[in-house]
């Protein structure tokens, strides 16, 4: 009977120890979150992950060191975990509520609006969700504004910067035309121009020859006066 009573005590003694060490660390780890020391926090939360499914786990607590290192990824994760296991109204309103906090802070504005949504229908008192809902939304309507293509806010075409764009192609195409119709338009203005100075030249020729042609006639009739018959 003594043995047996002897076993139960240290039983107990062993299991009262490990249940310490436990309540220890997470004290350990509570600690180092008030201290704003969240890195160690999650350490020791993570090392005592699996001993505290036992006890309700930690869910909820690591979501939340998550939170504060900004790994919203990871935030969100863990309050998802913790809502599988909660039945109350107002616990699981509260969870929501950070769950949508988390959505946020990630920028998915839309599914923060749903864990809102959900949060006030447990708990419609609650004017914090409330004001989060409504920023969530306003979040959500600036995020669409920017995606949405304004035509007022676009920003207007310089028509000389359209028009030198265009030239090079305008130009081609001018090229293309005169190789076919512009070369005869190109070299008429060459050919007038020779014609009218070869008419001038002609014209001068002709005066000049008939000068000389006055001259000779002279000299011949002169010549023919003396000449004896």
């Amino acid at each position: 009977m003594n043995k047996h009573y002897l076993v139960l005590c240290i039983g107990f003694i062993i299991h009262w120890g490990f249940a310490q060490q436990w309540v220890d660390s997470i004290d350990a780890a509570r600690h180092a979150y008030h201290k704003k020391n969240y890195a160690d926090a999650e350490r020791i939360y993570k090392s005592q992950y699996e001993k505290a499914k036992s006890k309700g786990g930690i869910d909820e607590e690591l979501a939340q060191t998550k939170y504060r290192q900004r790994d919203y990824k990871g935030a969100i994760h863990f309050y998802q975990k913790k809502l599988k296991s909660v039945k109350n109204k107002t616990e699981k309103a509260r969870i929501k509520h950070n769950l949508g906090n988390s959505y946020f802070e990630k920028g998915d504005y839309a599914k923060a609006i749903n864990a809102y949504k959900e949060a006030l229908r447990l708990n419609p008192s609650n004017d914090k969700t409330r004001y989060n809902l409504s920023e969530a939304i306003r979040q959500q309507q600036n995020q669409e504004q920017k995606n949405k293509p304004n035509k007022q806010n676009s920003p207007k075409k310089n028509p000389s910067d359209s028009k030198q764009k265009n030239e090079p192609k305008s130009g081609n195409n001018n090229n293309k035309n005169s190789n076919k119709n512009g070369q005869s338009s190109q070299s008429k203005l060459p050919k007038k121009e020779v014609e009218r100075k070869l008419d001038e030249l002609a014209r001068k020729e002709g005066e000049t020859r008939r000068k000389m042609g006055n001259g000779k006639s002279k000299t011949k009739s002169k010549n023919s006066s003396n000449k004896d018959w």
